[in-house]
């Protein structure tokens, strides 16, 4: 999948991937478009904030804050004022992290599985340029 977006980012709607490294190795990564939700779309979120993820031991190393700052400012020069994201309920460390960043709840959804439902909320910023200043 992402050698594909990689490869023709604008078909995905993708406007950036951000690659973290340490002394020559990745340790996180972030990835940011235009909006996949039509509800949020329609609330105003028009910039999406598709993957953020790191190694577990970078944590509270503000490798995060970081990349959250770079591709919120991709989403800015893009035309992007607005953006959220989803994160599972159940993940209390990225939701905190996310409140911490002034994120705010603006959504909810049920991701249907076989075995049990995945409950996620989505995370708003109403000004990206709060973001851009972390």
């Amino acid at each position: 999948m992402w050698s594909r977006i990689l490869a023709a980012p604008g078909e995905f709607g993708c406007a950036a991937v951000i690659v973290a490294e340490d002394n020559e190795s990745f340790v996180g990564f972030g990835s940011c478009g235009r909006q996949r939700d039509d509800a949020l779309m329609a609330n105003g979120f028009s910039g999406e904030f598709s993957a953020i993820y790191m190694l577990r031991s970078y944590h509270g190393r503000g490798v995060g804050r970081s990349i959250m700052s770079i591709i919120s400012s991709e989403l800015s020069a893009t035309g992007h004022t607005a953006a959220s994201l989803w994160v599972l309920r159940e993940n209390a460390p990225a939701r905190a992290f996310y409140e911490k960043l002034g994120g705010i709840i603006v959504g909810e959804k049920i991701d249907e599985r076989p075995d049990a439902g995945l409950v996620e909320d989505a995370y708003g910023w109403l000004d990206l340029s709060s973001l851009g200043s972390i």
